[in-house]
């Protein structure tokens, strides 16, 4: 199984627009912050998504924000990214715990993470990790 990881710190920008988020794109094996837009174009992979966890921590105390609620996604077609499909998994995140997602689905283009508008200040800091695998 590969790993990706990332950890991001939110910018004004990115909490001021209506979901603050980023997206790995497999082609090019980078994260990219796509706060209020779509992930970049990407090719088809063959690859299933088997882990896909975020945490989020407060700025001011680096502990876990609690009530934050988020989604994860896979982007399905790689020339239309603006269509994702929702995981199914945790999607708030309490003191003790990270929004996350454990099965198996197609990744396809790549996936992303998405917290609404008023759910993360400008430097609260996101660590996401990925796990996929060859099919």
């Amino acid at each position: 199984m590969e790993w990706y990881g990332d950890s991001y710190t939110i910018l004004a920008g990115d909490a001021a627009a209506s979901f603050a988020g980023r997206g790995l794109n497999l082609e090019t094996r980078k994260w990219e912050t796509i706060s209020g837009k779509n992930l970049g174009r990407s090719k088809d992979t063959r690859y299933v998504l088997r882990v896909f966890q975020i945490w989020i921590y407060k700025v001011t105390t680096f502990t876990l924000k609690q009530g934050v609620v988020g989604t994860l996604y896979v982007v399905g077609d790689p020339l239309a990214t603006n269509y994702a499909t929702r995981l199914l998994g945790e999607e708030m995140q309490g003191g003790m715990k990270c929004i996350r997602f454990v099965g198996r689905i197609p990744l396809n283009a790549g996936c992303l993470w998405r917290v609404n508008y008023g759910g993360l200040d400008a430097g609260d800091r996101v660590d996401a990790s990925v796990g996929y695998e060859y099919e």
